[in-house]
């Protein structure tokens, strides 16, 4: 689980890509926490680099 502080979820739409740009935003857990935090379930993914998008940040994670 990745936690994301800083936005609104609900105002966001966020959208998750693999390094070979694939779309894997069904396979991406999305949970808010308040108002201004979402925690990301990566779980269903294999280990990899993603990029999230939202209307307002990009994110790159690895997970290992």
């Amino acid at each position: 689980m990745v936690r994301i502080k800083g936005f609104d979820p609900k105002a966001n739409n966020i959208k998750g890509f693999d390094a070979y740009g694939q779309n894997v935003t069904q396979a991406i857990g999305l949970f808010q926490i308040d108002l201004s935090s979402v925690s990301i379930d990566l779980s269903g993914l294999p280990s990899g680099t993603y990029f999230l998008q939202s209307e307002q940040s990009e994110f790159t994670i690895i997970k290992r």
